[in-house]
């Protein structure tokens, strides 16, 4: 793969990962701010619940995976024997850590939902949400984007057509909630059905370039030791998202003021998700694979340029849309949330505008580096837990926003 091969697919992996989340978003907003005012404050603050609950323990016991196997499948896919025996081992581990985390679920669901009857439901979609996200993370490390998310879009829009339809003719919130439950199981369950079918077709279509791996022993020490530095990443940056604070600031400030905060915090989310989920991995796949295309720094940095371009064209449009778009769905929103909305809106803006910084750190292994940008934040997360009750709500947001801009901004002052 030479240099305009890598841009062009790192460019089609764009395009598509834009073509699945715009029209995933969409829809998702339109059934939150739908629930919003169709449930009642307590059963939205249940389904808002679990899908925190499961969404963020699928995030923490992801072995570190979503960044690590972008990063190492360039070496990996050199070899067919490897490459295939690399992303069987990477499903059997997340199969067994996901087997392994269901009593924890159980247990942790008792303290939050009410509702004895969703638990099953919420373990079933654990388990079955975390492989379809390895399985998106395979697929796109190996610029597999447009398969993977047309398969992943249809199943989407199955799932949302039949919640739309049904929220029309439903007449109890708990069979409401049910049925979303379900839906989401059975669309997770059409991705991972599909992908397994998919599978055959891309180790055949890989190029493998040697016939022995000399430092396979090595490779895979970096490997699991990358996974474990990413995962530990990942666990104290999700400590102040919204899977986590949602739980957190029902368990501390009400049901009431915490799904004002969803609401608001899904509408502001709209551009950075998009902006994020629009890279996927695509930013880490990029930057791997020039580090192992060339052995000097001269395709590295055209990547990194390309990268740094991208992430501007696709975030500032994206600032005025996600404004536009909280406005249209909101009626006479209060001060409260106006201020909510901009903090986090813009907050999470400039955070995605700094984050080649932080791809670069992960890719190059500048682990010290990461963690002497994460220690402010992790400090000040500390204080925020202790003593939540000292600041309003809005007041406690702004500043852990300014906590997540601070550790961003240290990232790209640091890294050379």
């Amino acid at each position: 793969m030479n240099k305009n091969t890598l841009f062009l697919k790192f460019t089609s992996a764009i395009q598509w990962n834009s073509f699945f989340y715009v029209i995933y978003k969409i829809f998702y907003v339109t059934l939150s701010f739908t629930l919003y005012k169709v449930l009642s404050t307590s059963m939205f603050s249940t389904w808002a619940t679990i899908q925190s609950i499961v969404f963020l323990l699928a995030l923490w016991l992801d072995c570190g995976f979503k960044k690590s196997i972008p990063r190492y499948c360039p070496e990996f896919s050199k070899n067919k024997i490897i490459h295939k025996n690399f992303i069987y081992t990477v499903l059997i581990i997340q199969s067994l850590v996901l087997a392994a985390a269901l009593p924890l679920l159980w247990y942790l669901l008792q303290y939050f939902i009410i509702h004895k009857i969703f638990i099953i439901y919420a373990i079933t979609l654990f388990a079955i949400h975390g492989m379809s996200e390895l399985f998106k993370t395979i697929y796109h490390a190996h610029f597999w984007q447009k398969q993977f998310n047309l398969l992943q879009t249809v199943c989407m829009l199955t799932e949302m057509v039949c919640n739309f339809w049904y929220l029309m003719h439903a007449s109890s919130d708990t069979q409401i909630v049910t049925f979303l439950l379900t839906t989401k199981i059975a669309s997770s369950v059409g991705v991972i059905i599909g992908s397994i079918f998919l599978l055959p077709s891309l180790l055949q279509q890989t190029t493998y370039s040697i016939k022995k791996i000399s430092n396979i022993k090595q490779l895979k020490k970096e490997f699991f030791e990358h996974s474990f530095m990413m995962w530990s990443a990942t666990c104290i940056k999700s400590l102040s998202e919204r899977n986590f604070l949602f739980p957190f600031l029902t368990h501390t400030f009400g049901s009431l003021p915490a799904n004002l905060f969803k609401v608001v915090h899904d509408g502001a989310l709209f551009f950075q998700r998009t902006a994020i989920r629009v890279l996927g991995s695509a930013d880490t796949a990029l930057l791997s694979h020039a580090l192992t295309l060339n052995n000097t720094q001269t395709l590295y940095k055209s990547a990194f340029k390309q990268l740094v371009r991208t992430v501007i064209v696709i975030t500032l449009p994206l600032t005025v849309l996600s404004a536009g778009a909280f406005f249209l769905k909101t009626n006479a929103p209060t001060q409260e949330m106006l201020v909510l909305f901009f903090v986090v809106a813009f907050g999470y803006m400039f955070e995605v505008l700094l984050s080649p910084y932080e791809r670069a750190l992960e890719v190059k292994r500048r682990y010290r580096l990461l963690w002497v940008s994460y220690a402010p934040y992790l400090f000040g997360l500390v204080f925020l837990f202790t003593w939540p009750l000292s600041f309003s709500l809005v007041q406690w947001i702004i500043l852990v926003h300014l906590l997540r801009l601070l550790s961003a901004l240290l990232m790209a002052l640091t890294i050379k």
